[in-house]
């Protein structure tokens, strides 16, 4: 599942990410920890979405790509459509 699909509010990954204590973090070991502390589905799925290769120095690094996602779905969600209209028959 891509990052993108996954929609998490930045509030409670914030509140996620405050209760990551040991880094350098994989993005597994994060889907393990948001399991024990009972985070939202939606936190759960999206950091699975980041796979095996997602793997996160420090806090910084953690908050600056998780908010990279967010950024770069509202920028997809103010994106014109491209999509071709189809004109309607009578």
């Amino acid at each position: 599942m891509d990052a993108l699909l996954v929609r998490p509010p930045l509030a409670d990954l914030y509140r996620f990410i405050a209760k990551v204590d040991a880094y350098p973090v994989s993005a597994d070991e994060l889907v393990e920890l948001a399991r024990e502390v009972k985070a939202p589905r939606s936190t759960i799925e999206f950091y699975k979405s980041f796979g095996r290769l997602g793997r996160f120095a420090d806090r910084a690094d953690l908050i600056n790509r998780s908010e990279q996602v967010e950024f770069m779905r509202q920028a997809e969600k103010d994106m014109p459509d491209d999509s071709p209209s189809v004109p309607q028959e009578d």
